[in-house]
């Protein structure tokens, strides 16, 4: 069982890591899944709740990344005239 320091302890650096960090803190609780250790029902529940969390945060911060960039090319298309697009302008009639 983790004690409540350590748990808020490892909540605040899943707030602070990068993605990579987060991954690598992923894969070293799931390895404590499979360790014998794990055979303690309180320790596999609360390594199972960080996990979650973890993966909480990823999905959290994959979604403020699509959203910045849905953003970024609605602002672009809003500056970016029609012409320079590569949009193609025909003629009212035809000239042939």
């Amino acid at each position: 069982m983790l004690s409540k320091g350590t748990y808020q302890f490892v909540m605040s650096k899943i707030q602070s890591a990068n993605n990579g960090e987060l991954l690598v803190m992923k894969d070293q609780l799931r390895e404590l899944l499979r360790h014998p250790i794990s055979v303690d029902a309180e320790l596999m529940r609360d390594t199972k709740k960080l996990l979650k969390k973890i993966d909480e945060e990823l999905d959290a911060r994959y979604d403020l990344y699509l959203s910045d960039q849905r953003q970024r090319q609605r602002q672009q298309a809003k500056h970016t005239p029609a012409s320079a697009s590569g949009a193609r302008i025909y003629p009212f009639r035809n000239l042939s």
